[in-house]
């Protein structure tokens, strides 16, 4: 990914790469969870901590649209 205002490139881990084409079209973190558990074979605690972690990077640098709900 590239931070356009830092000019920076991220790189995304599997788990990224995973969730990101159903993130960009609003997907609800029940659906991106299951999305871990099915393509890793992990717990549903452990997708669910990794989803976090991955979107706390993304918020770290302000890359995520806060959600309008």
């Amino acid at each position: 990914m590239l931070d356009l205002r830092s000019k920076l490139y991220l790189a995304i881990n599997r788990t990224g790469g995973c969730i990101w084409p159903a993130l960009v079209t609003g997907a609800e973190r029940g659906e991106l969870a299951e999305r871990l558990v099915a393509t890793f074979d992990i717990s549903e605690e452990q997708a669910n901590a990794d989803l976090e972690a991955f979107l706390a990077e993304l918020a770290a640098h302000d890359m995520l649209e806060p959600d309008e709900a």
